[in-house]
């Protein structure tokens, strides 16, 4: 038997109209390591450049590929426009500020950081990996992909763009997510298990 508890993020929606210090037009992405795949990113991030002016990528988190990765972005021309930006512990707090999420995973299990760009109403392109396609609902704001495509990744970053540009993206998470992934429905969840392994134990 096998009991299933979730993970769960806070769905209380932000105020933005106060904005940090992060420029609009942003792309963003938390790890740099391998099974996160951001070479395809870079990749995609050339092509999305070269078609809009008014758009930037930043990249969150540290990792083994940090100074591959800074070179693939010098060697492309990228420097002015994508920022290798570090680790930082405020990444749910930057959320409601970005236009954006990508995630080019290659595995993943369930993505938390994907709970908190749905709870922010940030748009979200990742891939079809692991638990990512329980959390992201494919739609008008969010776009699911195959992993190891950065031509298709790039062309769903200009998808949502253009839908933003028309003022055409749904915002907020759905009431389904917020039961779901809960931090309410989540405690539930583990006390319900605890309350089952006592009675097994007592019934042994």
């Amino acid at each position: 038997q096998f009991t299933v508890c979730r993970d769960s993020a806070n769905h209380v929606q932000v105020d933005t109209a106060d904005k940090w210090n992060v420029p609009d037009g942003r792309v963003w992405l938390k790890f740099v390591f391998p099974q996160v795949n951001p070479n395809d990113l870079v990749d995609a991030a050339g092509s999305v450049l070269r078609n809009h002016a008014d758009v930037g990528f930043v990249l969150f988190g540290d990792g083994t590929l940090r100074g591959v990765l800074q070179s693939q972005v010098d060697a492309a021309g990228l420097s002015e426009r994508f920022q290798l930006a570090g680790y930082t512990e405020e990444l749910d707090q930057l959320m409601p500020y970005l236009d954006l999420f990508v995630q080019s995973s290659y595995t993943e299990g369930l993505p938390n950081v994907l709970l908190e760009a749905t709870a922010a109403g940030t748009s979200i392109v990742a891939t079809k990996v692991g638990g990512t396609p329980e959390v992201v609902q494919a739609g008008e704001a969010c776009l699911l992909l195959d992993p190891g495509c950065s031509r298709q990744l790039a062309e769903c970053i200009e998808e949502i763009k253009r839908k933003s540009d028309a003022k055409a993206l749904p915002t907020g998470s759905t009431a389904e997510l917020r039961r779901k992934f809960s931090f309410s429905t989540q405690r539930e969840a583990y006390l319900k298990m605890f309350r089952t392994l006592l009675k097994q134990g007592n019934a042994l």
